[in-house]
């Protein structure tokens, strides 16, 4: 009868008969030729590209807010999009920390005067705008820590509105700001 040989585990071709590029040696024992195959066999690569990820997007902001305005406020942002949401609250008695902590998009900050020592250089900052700074300041810290590639400053009262993803991909290449235009909300006594 005819001999078989050569080829992959599972494919034997007859003598003359192999597809080309396939390894058929007759003079060959099956062990002797895959060892043979082995070494002269192409090393295909066993790595893919990288798949590119969307930017991870980090917010943050200084609050004294009413529980449900923090509850809603960090729904309403995680419900968005955004990976990372850094919370500094400015009353480090704040009932909504131990709510809130343990989710894993949060990072939650009390704003002891140990704080603000470090991050605003003062134990107790007299006012709103050296708060905000120093959370700026702390915040891009903490975020880019975190893995954050875009970062964005809220005020507690302010929700983010509109497609922040396709913002960041539509900006001009080498781009590294995107502006943001407010629309303020104002009540009115006596509505037009």
């Amino acid at each position: 009868g005819e001999r078989t040989t050569g080829g992959a585990e599972g494919f034997r071709f007859r003598p003359g008969e192999a597809p080309p590029g396939a390894w058929c040696a007759p003079r060959h024992s099956m062990p002797e030729a895959r060892a043979l195959a082995l070494e002269t066999w192409p090393v295909l690569p066993t790595r893919r590209p990288p798949v590119p990820q969307p930017p991870r997007l980090g917010a943050l902001s200084l609050l004294k807010e009413t529980p449900g305005q923090t509850r809603a406020f960090v729904r309403y942002h995680l419900n968005l999009g955004i990976d990372l949401l850094l919370l500094f609250f400015d009353d480090p008695g704040d009932p909504m920390i131990a709510e809130l902590s343990g989710h894993p998009r949060l990072i939650l900050v009390p704003c002891t005067p140990d704080h603000w020592a470090h991050w605003a250089g003062m134990p107790a900052p007299p006012d709103m705008e050296v708060k905000h700074r120093a959370t700026r300041k702390a915040g891009q810290h903490m975020l880019r820590e975190a893995g954050a590639d875009w970062i964005i400053s809220i005020d507690g009262d302010e929700l983010l509105y509109g497609d922040l993803r396709g913002a960041i991909a539509r900006r001009p290449e080498g781009a590294t700001l995107i502006r943001l235009l407010p629309a303020e909300s104002v009540l009115h006594a006596d509505p037009p």
